[in-house]
Order: C-alpha cells, then structure tokens, then sequence
C-alpha cells in the first residue's frame, strides 16, 4: 500500500491502525502539503450496495461537524472498487491504550475526557449523526491533551432511510441493549456506550465479558453491571451514579442528552486533564456486523409476550452453549469444570502459543501490546495465571505481548547548534554517538552538518547517532604573488575565493604592471571571501634632470649629487669665458632618468694665449 495514491492526491505512507471494518494509514496530501489520515474500508463492504449507499451518504454528513472534540473529516471517495476518507492526522494514544497501561483512572480523568467526548456527540447529535460505536479505541489523546472523537466510518443519521436488515453494527462491549437487539438506535444509544466507557475508566474493565460476541451482547440486554465502587473504592458515589444512570437498560431512564450527562459530570470536577495513548484493538473490541439473533428490524419486529421472549432467549442461551463446544456446556450442567494445567508461554509467539493452549484446552486474550527492550516482537513477555495454575477447560490465559524495543524518530538536526541537538537527542532517549568534524563553507562552526541515522527515520530507544559536525569555512593559505601581473595574481584569488585588491608603487626593481608586495604575506591561512592587497609597480622613480650649464665644476656637483645622480667629470673644451665652468652635460637639462645614474658633465679648459 505504500506509496498508494487515492483521489490523485494523498500518497500512502505507511499503516497505522487496523479495525474491523477498516485499515488506516498515514498519508500525505501532495496538494495541501499537509500530513493526513486515510481510511480505507475493507473490500467486503464496498461490495454492500446498503453499506456503500450509507457510507457515502454519512461521510458527507460527518464532514459538515465542526467541534474541537470531533476529529476532522476532510475527503472522501472511492479508489480501485473500495471507499476511503481523508480524516485529520492526530499524533496521541488511544483511551484504551491509556486503560490498559494504567488501569482506572482518577475520578478527575474521568470527567474531563468524558465531559469532552459527551460535547463532541451533543454536536453530532444535533446534526441528526448518531456515532454508533463509541469505545476507548475511537477516543484519541492527543500528545497535546486535546481529546478526539474518531471513527463516524459506521455512524449513521437518525433521518437517514437507508438500513441494513439482519444486522448489527458496532462493538459488542460497547453495545447499547437496543444495538443488541438489532433496533433502530438513536442517540440515546451513544450515551450508554459512553456509559460503558465510563464504567472502563473508572474500574479498568468492561462490564460484561464473555467468551464470543453474540454472549456479550446477550449480557448487555439482560445483566445488570457490577457498580464500579465494588471494583474501585475510590470511585465517588455520585460519579457512579452518572455512569449507572447512563447505562440504564432503558433509553428512557438515561440521560436524554449528551449535554444532561455533560452536565451532570461538571458537578464533580472541574478543570481539564491532558493525557497522551495509542491502543491497538483485541478482536473482541472490534467493530463488527453481528448476526441480527437478539432481535429484528422494526419494520417486521411485533411486541412479544413474556413467554415468547423467554423462549428466544432460551434459544439463544443453546446457540452461545453449541457456539463454545460441547465440553463447556457438559461442564455448565454436570458440575466443575474440567481442571487444565496452566503451560509457561514465556517468549513463545502468539501462534505458538495458541497451539500449547489448543493441546490443553485453554483460550487466550492480549490484554496490551507493549514496549519491551529485553524480548522481541510479537513474543509473550507474561500471562494470567501463571504456569503451573489451573484453569478450567474453556479458560483463558491473558498475555501481554512484546512490540519489541520502542522506537523513536530521529529528529532532524541538519544546522542545530551542537549543544541544541545533543540536547535533543537527550530528550528524545537517544544516545550520542561519535562526533566528527570537517569544514563547510555554508554552515558555521559548531553546527551539525549532517547525522546518521538521518532525521525523521524510527529507531529504538537507546540508539546512538552519530554527528558530523561544521568546523566552519576551510581556511585557505594564501599564495605567493610577487613578479606576476595582476591579471594573473587576480585570476589565481579568484579560484580560490578570494578578493584580489590592487594598489600601485613605484619601484626601482620590478618591472612594471608587476606585483611587488602583498598583504597577506604568502602562507597566511584566511577565509574564502576574504581579501588580498597586491602593490602593483609602477617601475622606478624618474627624476628630473636640473641645468648646471655654466656652474663650477664644484656647484654643478653638489647640484646633482643633491638631486640623486652621481657625477663624472671631464675635459671640456678651450673656452676663455667659462674657463672652469660646465660647458656641457648629459643627458641634458629636463630629461626625466632614474634616479642614481650618473651624469657626465664637462668643464671648460684654459684657452691657450693667442700670439
């Protein structure tokens, strides 16, 4: 089923929950971009014309509530000849899971979560949907502490005109007298059921129990319930006079709304409770179509006189004797029943453990499915009675069996600060693992980068994952620059991530448009995206070359040794008027040379004494 796409939109995920006329899955609604839940009804029942005819009738009814303690109903449709609806997703636990883990619960529990459920049916009640199968199982906690009425899939509206003759629907501990004997049911019938579970909270058991179904329902029309103070002390009085008045036989004598018995359980508490559970439903809390034994539809049922009912319930009485085996009925009427040996089923599986119980005569129930680190799945971890006791021959042996060591998500911790995700990890009753460290250019240092297992996967408790974590940037050495161009010095910065930024010097030495110096030195460890300055020369200094023309050879001298040339002197020619003086340099005035080359001046020489 996985993968499954119903009505072009939700994708199947994975399953959730399994009833008896249903399974449920997670799935994800590719339109909205939201996590929903998908029911899909089993194949027997869309092959119903009268089912299918109510079913989709109803669902549209049940879509139109809108009240916080009813769970959403968002789509319906059908898909490869089944039908389906889109409900609200709901991260919790079930009431039953809760009963079974903690047995009764305190009389401030009670009220709340039923005053809860009782507003969300006077809801629907007034919109004519009657539930028809209010139990534990379809009463959601959620992890918030919002309680959640679930499950119209059979609910029915009491204007609806579209039956199902011979039949009943719902579960048989929960069933209402009237469901029992296959009568129209109203919302009165609603009441009672939740009267049963109210019973449940407040005792940790149903009221009547019984080896098959059709006995249950026989129990429900005729036994009276064992008050639940006999069973809990602790119980208020008058918190069990609203569970009895509301599980009165007759729908006149109980609450004749669900708002009255709302009402009634204000008296004894006040201020909401939040409570989390998921539960998984034995076969006998199943929802079911019952064999219509204990009464007939209304359109042919006639009023019966005293014999004749006792006569039909004499009937019944050998059907349930017939339906649990000749050697339980032998028992009933000789005396004490046939004494079996209790066997040790201890890490056995179910299936195996049904067949020691076959060999000995005995049956078996799961009283809960729960968490266990030290046996595996699907294993027995104890029973009642333990080895070694007897039962008599029908008796059933109670198991809880194992769903293995609980698991977890991981929650995802891709660019959590390290100390926030092993805090995390902590709370989540995972461990950490080995943590590892390496650059990222995009995530900072001390982030996670990524984990094994990766987040949203499911482990068990106790895991250990492991981190990989950001030490930042990977630093980079910078290079060394000196003598190349800048083109070539930016085009080298730029592959590595850095930012190349040029200023310019003059030097003596390197040639121009050459890189003379840097800053970073080279070696350097920086950061991508940090900058380097690069002086470009500007070749070297030129200077101006000053006129000393006509200057003593000494004056001339000091002139250009003062500017930054050196001096080489020679003969000049005869001359009587500069006699001594400069009569000629090179280079010449004005030309612009380097500085420290030498210049050639010339001094005159004596002219010789004409005749």
């Amino acid at each position: 089923m996985k993968g499954k796409i119903f009505g072009d939109r939700y994708s199947i995920e994975e399953k959730i929950g399994s009833g008896g006329m249903a399974e449920v899955y997670k799935a994800f609604d590719r339109i909205l971009n939201r996590t929903v839940a998908v029911k899909v009804l089993h194949a027997q029942y869309a092959g119903e014309e009268n089912f299918v005819a109510r079913f989709r009738r109803e669902a549209q009814a049940a879509a139109n509530l809108n009240q916080p303690n009813i769970v959403n109903i968002y789509d319906w449709g059908a898909e490869d000849d089944t039908y389906f609806l889109v409900m609200e997703y709901l991260v919790g636990r079930n009431l039953k899971e809760i009963i079974i883990d903690k047995g009764a619960l305190g009389p401030d529990q009670i009220v709340d979560i039923g005053k809860k459920v009782a507003s969300a049916l006077q809801s629907a009640h007034k919109h004519q949907i009657v539930h028809r199968d209010i139990k534990p199982h379809n009463i959601v906690i959620t992890d918030e502490g919002e309680v959640k009425v679930t499950d119209f899939g059979i609910a029915r509206s009491s204007a609806s005109n579209v039956t199902q003759t011979g039949a009943i629907l719902g579960t048989a501990h929960y069933l209402s007298p009237e469901q029992a004997k296959g009568e129209d049911v109203g919302s009165a019938s609603d009441i009672y059921s939740l009267g049963v579970v109210l019973y449940e909270m407040a005792t940790g058991k149903v009221p009547f129990k019984s080896e098959n179904p059709v006995a249950v329902a026989l129990k429900h029309i005729q036994d009276e319930p064992v008050p639940p103070s006999e069973i809990n002390p602790l119980i208020p009085a008058g918190l069990e006079r609203v569970v009895m008045k509301a599980m009165s036989k007759n729908p006149e004598d109980r609450y004749q709304s669900a708002f009255e018995l709302r009402d009634d359980l204000s008296h004894y508490s006040e201020g909401p409770r939040g409570y989390a559970g998921t539960g998984e439903e034995s076969e006998s809390d199943r929802t079911m179509v019952l064999p219509n034994a204990l009464g007939e539809s209304n359109s042919k049922r006639e009023k019966k006189s005293g014999p004749k009912r006792a006569r039909i319930i004499g009937f019944i009485l050998i059907l349930i004797l017939l339906f649990a085996g000749t050697a339980w009925a032998t028992s009933f009427f000789l005396g004490r029943p046939v004494q079996n040996v209790v066997p040790d089923l201890a890490g056995k599986t179910v299936p195996e453990a049904k067949k020691i119980l076959d060999k000995s005569e005995l049956k078996y129930e799961i009283s809960a499915r729960v968490f266990d680190s030290e046996v595996d799945a699907g294993k027995i971890i104890s029973q009642t009675p333990v080895s070694g006791k007897e039962l008599p021959t029908g008796g059933i042996v109670t198991l809880r069996v194992s769903k293995g060591t609980e698991k977890v998500a991981v929650p995802d911790l891709s660019n959590r600060f390290l100390n926030d995700a092993m805090r995390e990890l902590s709370q989540r009753d995972l461990n950490v693992g080995s943590i590892q460290r390496d650059y990222n250019d995009t995530i900072a240092d001390d982030y996670v980068i990524s984990h094994e297992p990766s987040g949203e996967a499911r482990v068990e408790k106790g895991t250990s994952v492991k981190l990989l974590v950001s030490k930042g940037p990977r630093p980079l050495k910078v290079p060394y620059l000196k003598g190349k161009s800048f083109g070539e010095a930016k085009t080298i910065l730029d592959s590595m991530g850095l930012v190349a930024e040029r200023q310019e010097e003059s030097d003596e030495e390197i040639a121009v448009e050459q890189v003379l110096r840097q800053d970073p030195a080279q070696g350097v460890s920086i950061l991508k995206g940090e900058t380097v300055t690069v002086w470009i020369s500007k070749g070297p200094v030129l200077l101006s070359v000053p006129s000393v023309l006509g200057l003593s050879e000494k004056a001339a001298k000091d002139e250009l040794e003062s500017t930054g040339f050196t001096v080489q002197v020679k003969d000049g020619i005869s001359a009587k008027d500069l006699y001594g003086k400069v009569v000629e340099q090179r280079p010449e005035d004005g030309a612009s040379v380097r500085r420290g080359i030498t210049i050639t001046i010339w001094i005159g020489k004596k002219a010789a004494d004409s005749d």
